[in-house]
């Protein structure tokens, strides 16, 4: 069963997240699927640290970095950092990672690398002097540096002379005193803004383009009192752009921004467009409600109850891609709008770590590959057997040797493209085979708990994966031999020369005129084989 963590906080208020009640709507629609959810509300860190020690998680989405103090309703930075403590329990987080969460956190820092922020000062407590020769164009907003959610942001924040500048800049500092810094940022008059979400990584992303519209085009914002409104009583209105060329130059800038910043799965950038665009903040943490999903509620259906879902979603396929398969089940992939789903599946790996074999005259690049782990493929391997399949259109695949299924879920992402064929994948080692069984959860693959020698196929095997022990691997091709199609091909993963006995064993056949091969230059080795006429 897929087991999910939800940490979020009641203050919605301070802290710019959705009220408890959206996140709870999101939250059954979830349990429908028989997901095992555990929702945590302004946890301590002990609290956090004895539910994290007690359970294993498939994965945790947080809707706040931070925690916040119960009495006050202040964001207590210094506290503790809940992505910090996901990431040292090694639990799968949904999102950035902690430090690009910390870096976009920055509205000053994050604006200036962007190259496209307005012109902007940073105001500290310690120094809140503005020297009287700068010549500051106001207007200009002022707002808190590092909170979100719009905290501290009214009518007021605009200010059109110095008097009105260090008049409010005392006032931010009074009321939140858990802040130290301020950022005055020119503002833009006439301009219309919009909100781009990402979803997505690497070339797979979907974007959603909201424009809002104001009642007073030319000096309104957002501001933290509207926010916490019901959506019925905010004066903004949504509405989707037509004009392709200004959807084109904000999907090109938040694309751009979102890799820039190293974030993953899901971010939103609020950009104003006046001729050209500003970036007046990133959010890696947006509230999962209509000004994130507009776009892909009014083209392609997906409804409110359906955000979170659809996170978990891209997530499961970030996993799958990197070798790490989950159990998100697949009824609840198949509700979500196919639209966004068909580019979320493509993914390449990213959560590869550094190759560990050592770099030979086979293989002198290693450097450039990354690995699942010491025993499981190569990432760049599960690119190559996802795309065979797709090319191959197999009935059947074969495969020895599950261990932790990340090359089944390669072949299996395949299949699913293909909307065709099923994998029938052998292990011997029991627990092995119970944990893989937990992970993937879908009717097209089969993982049996059996030595590879006692297997008997029911139908012609058209691609069979030896990937077993290396002894072993000799013995299953003559055992298999029989029961491959006319066209099987055969793949031996640890073929490389360095794994002596794989690599004779191959060159044996090839010798004695049994199979064709070609070994790929990869770190492991790779052969695709198939049997001479």
């Amino acid at each position: 069963m897929y087991k999910l963590l939800i940490i979020s906080t009641k203050y919605n208020s301070i802290s710019g997240c959705a009220p408890v009640e959206e996140l709870q709507m999101q939250i059954d629609y979830l349990q429908k699927f028989n997901l095992n959810i555990q929702l945590l509300l302004d946890p301590t860190q002990y609290e956090l640290e004895k539910i994290l020690l007690k359970n294993d998680f498939s994965s945790a989405y947080t809707t706040t970095m931070f925690s916040y103090h119960k009495e006050t309703n202040y964001i207590l930075p210094y506290d503790y950092n809940i992505i910090q403590i996901l990431e040292y329990y090694k639990v799968n987080v949904i999102g950035s990672d902690m430090f690009s969460q910390l870096f976009v956190n920055d509205k000053y820092l994050c604006g200036h690398k962007s190259g496209i922020a307005p012109q902007s000062w940073l105001i500290t407590r310690n120094n809140p002097f503005v020297d009287s020769g700068m010549n500051i164009p106001f207007p200009v907003i002022l707002k808190p540096n590092n909170l979100s959610g719009s905290c501290g942001v009214d009518q007021n924040s605009i200010v059109h002379n110095m008097s009105e500048f260090y008049t409010h800049i005392d006032f931010l500092f009074a009321r939140f005193p858990q802040i130290n810094e301020i950022i005055a940022e020119k503002f833009i008059t006439k301009a219309t803004e919009y909100t781009i979400s990402v979803l997505g990584n690497g070339n797979n992303k979907v974007f959603s383009i909201t424009k809002l519209i104001y009642p007073d085009t030319e000096n309104h914002v957002y501001s933290e009192c509207e926010k916490n409104l019901p959506i019925e009583k905010r004066s903004l209105t949504y509405s989707l752009e037509e004009n392709q060329n200004i959807c084109m130059q904000l999907k090109y800038h938040a694309n751009r921004l979102f890799d820039f910043f190293h974030l993953h799965d899901f971010a939103r950038f609020d950009i104003l467009f006046d001729n050209r665009c500003y970036l007046i903040d990133c959010n890696a943490l947006p509230v999962q409600g209509n000004s994130f999903s507009w776009e892909w509620q009014k083209t392609y259906g997906l409804k409110k109850s359906q955000i979170l879902a659809l996170l978990l979603c891209e997530f499961h396929y970030r996993k799958v891609a990197s070798g790490k398969p989950d159990n998100l089940p697949e009824v609840l992939i198949k509700e979500l709008p196919v639209s966004l789903t068909s580019v979320l599946s493509g993914q390449l790996p990213t959560d590869g770590v550094p190759e560990s074999t050592i770099p030979s005259s086979h293989c002198p690049k290693v450097a450039l590959y990354t690995m699942v782990d010491r025993i499981s493929a190569e990432s760049e391997i599960l690119v190559l057997l996802r795309a065979l399949v797709i090319s191959l259109k197999p009935q059947l695949i074969l495969e020895t040797g599950t261990y932790r299924g990340s090359t089944a879920s390669a072949m299996l992402q395949g299949i699913e493209y293909n909307q065709y064929g099923e994998i029938i994948t052998l292990e011997a080692d029991r627990e092995l085979a119970k944990n893989a069984q937990r992970e993937i959860d879908s009717s097209h693959i089969k993982i049996i708990h059996i030595n590879s020698l006692d297997y008997i196929p029911e139908k012609p095997i058209d691609l069979l994966y030896l990937d077993s022990s290396r002894p072993t691997r000799i013995k299953e091709f003559w055992h298999f031999k029989e029961y491959l199609s006319s066209n099987a091909i055969i793949i031996w993963h640890d073929s490389a020369p360095e794994h002596a006995c794989v690599y004779k064993d191959i060159n044996d056949l090839y010798n004695k005129g049994i199979i064709d091969r070609i070994l790929f230059n990869t770190p492991r080795g790779i052969t695709i084989s198939k049997l001479r006429s």
